[in-house]
């Protein structure tokens, strides 16, 4: 049988894997056409990618608390 990581390694794991998802969103939702919007992302995806900075500074939060209180 496997042996069960350390939470604190599971959650920096989850953290890496929403920065590949939404790398991988922004890319591929990304404008292409030749203009002011060229590289930029449209309303409701901008928005979308906020939520994942937001589900990332949770995971941070939730790894700096399995640390401990600092002394």
């Amino acid at each position: 049988m496997k042996k069960a990581k350390p939470l604190a390694t599971r959650l920096r794991q989850a953290r890496t894997l929403l920065l590949i998802w939404k790398t991988a969103l922004r890319d591929s939702h990304m404008s292409r056409q030749p203009g002011p919007n060229y590289g930029k992302v449209d309303g409701p995806m901008a928005i979308e990618l906020q939520r994942f900075d937001a589900a990332r500074q949770a995971l941070t939060e939730a790894i700096n608390l399995t640390k401990g209180p600092k002394a």
